[in-house]
């Protein structure tokens, strides 16, 4: 089965902020992967969360997974220095707000 992937706001100026194509590529290639397997190896569960990472270098990718839905949502890409400094539930809640707005506009 393959995954959905989106983007929270945050999460897509993380990527055009990023200066090394090189990295750039990286991580998006990462990121990809996680439609084909959302739990890749090598990946982790967030302690005391549902949130998973990725760890791409000195970089780190944080997501959710909707299992039902069948949906992967990248919350944040950081340096791994940066990457916590964020309320990561906060940012996993107006996530999730994007998603069902998009499914609505979607459906009608």
């Amino acid at each position: 089965m393959r995954y959905g992937v989106f983007y929270s706001p945050a999460a897509q100026r993380e990527i055009v902020k990023l200066s090394q194509r090189r990295e750039r590529r990286r991580i998006l290639d990462a990121i990809d992967r996680l439609s084909r397997e959302p739990r890749l190896p090598g990946s982790r569960k967030l302690t005391n969360s549902p949130l998973w990472r990725i760890r791409i270098a000195d970089h780190r990718v944080i997501y959710s997974i909707d299992d039902d839905g069948a949906i992967v949502v990248v919350l944040r890409i950081a340096h791994r220095t940066r990457v916590y400094e964020v309320d990561l539930a906060d940012l996993q809640r107006r996530a999730a707000k994007a998603i069902r707005r998009e499914r609505l506009s979607e459906e009608g």
